[in-house]
Protein backbone atom coordinates (compact mmCIF):
# COMPACT_ATOMS: atom_id res chain seq x y z
CA UNK A 1 0.00 0.00 0.00
CA UNK A 2 2.67 2.38 0.85
CA UNK A 3 3.94 2.15 -2.61
CA UNK A 4 0.94 2.39 -4.34
CA UNK A 5 0.40 5.74 -2.20
CA UNK A 6 4.02 6.79 -2.84
CA UNK A 7 3.35 6.16 -6.60
CA UNK A 8 -0.01 7.68 -7.09
CA UNK A 9 1.75 10.87 -4.66
CA UNK A 10 4.80 10.88 -7.33
CA UNK A 11 2.16 10.59 -10.33
CA UNK A 12 0.36 13.34 -8.51
CA UNK A 13 3.72 15.97 -8.25
CA UNK A 14 4.38 14.87 -11.70
CA UNK A 15 1.08 16.19 -13.11
CA UNK A 16 1.51 19.14 -11.07
CA UNK A 17 4.91 19.73 -12.38
CA UNK A 18 3.95 19.66 -15.69
CA UNK A 19 0.67 21.23 -15.18
CA UNK A 20 3.49 24.36 -13.73
CA UNK A 21 5.50 24.17 -16.43
CA UNK A 22 2.83 24.29 -19.38
CA UNK A 23 1.53 27.18 -16.97
CA UNK A 24 4.67 29.06 -17.05
CA UNK A 25 5.21 28.08 -21.04
CA UNK A 26 1.92 29.67 -21.36
CA UNK A 27 2.82 32.66 -19.17
CA UNK A 28 5.66 32.92 -21.38
CA UNK A 29 3.76 33.05 -24.43
CA UNK A 30 1.45 35.44 -23.03
CA UNK A 31 3.99 37.73 -22.05
CA UNK A 32 4.86 37.78 -25.54
CA UNK A 33 1.75 38.19 -26.82
CA UNK A 34 1.48 41.11 -24.26
CA UNK A 35 4.82 42.60 -25.60
CA UNK A 36 3.83 42.07 -28.98
CA UNK A 37 0.53 43.84 -28.92
CA UNK A 38 2.29 47.18 -26.88
CA UNK A 39 4.54 47.47 -29.44
CA UNK A 40 1.85 46.79 -32.45
CA UNK A 41 -0.45 49.45 -29.87
CA UNK A 42 2.52 52.04 -30.32
CA UNK A 43 2.74 51.13 -33.84
CA UNK A 44 -0.57 52.11 -34.36
CA UNK A 45 -0.37 55.24 -32.08
CA UNK A 46 2.57 56.60 -34.54
CA UNK A 47 0.40 55.95 -37.42
CA UNK A 48 -2.83 57.73 -36.24
CA UNK A 49 -0.15 60.58 -35.52
CA UNK A 50 1.51 60.87 -38.76
CA UNK A 51 -1.96 60.48 -40.31
CA UNK A 52 -2.90 63.37 -37.88
CA UNK A 53 -0.35 65.44 -38.98
CA UNK A 54 -1.06 64.46 -42.61
CA UNK A 55 -4.35 65.84 -42.32
CA UNK A 56 -3.38 68.95 -40.55
CA UNK A 57 -1.35 69.80 -43.15
CA UNK A 58 -3.95 68.55 -45.86
CA UNK A 59 -5.93 71.11 -43.99
CA UNK A 60 -3.88 73.86 -44.30
CA UNK A 61 -3.41 73.55 -47.77
CA UNK A 62 -6.93 73.68 -48.27
CA UNK A 63 -6.96 76.55 -47.12
CA UNK A 64 -4.36 78.25 -48.69
CA UNK A 65 -6.00 77.07 -52.06
CA UNK A 66 -9.24 78.72 -50.87
CA UNK A 67 -7.21 82.13 -50.01
CA UNK A 68 -5.47 81.84 -53.36
CA UNK A 69 -9.17 80.93 -54.95
CA UNK A 70 -10.48 84.28 -53.37
CA UNK A 71 -7.54 86.39 -54.46
CA UNK A 72 -7.89 85.43 -57.94
CA UNK A 73 -10.84 85.72 -58.23
CA UNK A 74 -10.76 89.51 -57.16
CA UNK A 75 -7.86 89.81 -59.74
CA UNK A 76 -10.60 88.44 -61.89
CA UNK A 77 -12.84 90.98 -61.39
CA UNK A 78 -10.14 94.09 -61.10
CA UNK A 79 -8.89 93.07 -64.38
CA UNK A 80 -12.99 92.31 -65.53
CA UNK A 81 -13.52 96.24 -64.34
CA UNK A 82 -10.13 96.98 -66.16
CA UNK A 83 -11.36 95.72 -69.49
CA UNK A 84 -14.62 97.46 -69.45
CA UNK A 85 -12.70 101.06 -68.06
CA UNK A 86 -10.58 100.30 -71.35
CA UNK A 87 -13.71 99.12 -73.64
CA UNK A 88 -15.29 103.00 -72.45
CA UNK A 89 -11.97 104.74 -73.03
CA UNK A 90 -11.94 103.29 -76.54
CA UNK A 91 -15.44 103.66 -77.45
CA UNK A 92 -14.82 107.89 -76.27
CA UNK A 93 -12.13 107.88 -77.91
CA UNK A 94 -13.42 106.42 -81.07
CA UNK A 95 -16.27 109.04 -80.84
CA UNK A 96 -13.45 111.49 -80.24
CA UNK A 97 -12.06 110.51 -83.30
CA UNK A 98 -14.98 110.49 -85.61
CA UNK A 99 -15.87 114.21 -84.32
CA UNK A 100 -12.15 115.53 -85.30
CA UNK A 101 -12.70 113.71 -88.57
CA UNK A 102 -15.92 116.06 -89.21
CA UNK A 103 -14.13 118.98 -87.87
CA UNK A 104 -11.24 118.50 -90.11
CA UNK A 105 -13.45 118.28 -93.03
CA UNK A 106 -15.18 121.81 -91.69
CA UNK A 107 -11.78 123.22 -91.43
CA UNK A 108 -11.03 121.48 -94.77
CA UNK A 109 -14.21 123.32 -95.99
CA UNK A 110 -13.77 126.77 -94.91
CA UNK A 111 -9.86 126.89 -95.97
CA UNK A 112 -10.86 125.85 -99.52
CA UNK A 113 -13.31 128.79 -99.31
CA UNK A 114 -10.95 131.21 -97.84
CA UNK A 115 -8.54 129.99 -100.76
CA UNK A 116 -11.37 130.71 -103.13
CA UNK A 117 -11.71 134.46 -101.52
CA UNK A 118 -8.10 135.16 -101.45
CA UNK A 119 -7.63 134.08 -105.17
CA UNK A 120 -10.30 135.69 -106.75
CA UNK A 121 -9.43 139.06 -104.44
CA UNK A 122 -5.89 139.02 -105.16
CA UNK A 123 -7.20 138.73 -109.06
CA UNK A 124 -9.89 141.66 -108.61
CA UNK A 125 -6.93 143.32 -107.13
CA UNK A 126 -4.60 142.68 -110.45
CA UNK A 127 -7.31 143.66 -112.98
CA UNK A 128 -7.45 146.84 -111.19
CA UNK A 129 -11.06 146.24 -109.66
CA UNK A 130 -12.09 146.86 -106.39
CA UNK A 131 -9.26 147.23 -103.83
CA UNK A 132 -8.88 143.95 -101.87
CA UNK A 133 -9.34 144.44 -97.49
CA UNK A 134 -6.19 145.28 -95.79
Amino acid sequence: KTMAATRDVHGAISGIQQSATANIDLMAEAGNGVEMGARLVQDAGQALESIVTVSVSTADMVRAIATAAEEQSAASEEITQAVDAVRVIAGDTAQAMAELAGTSREVAEVATSLREVIRSMTEASQDGGPKALA
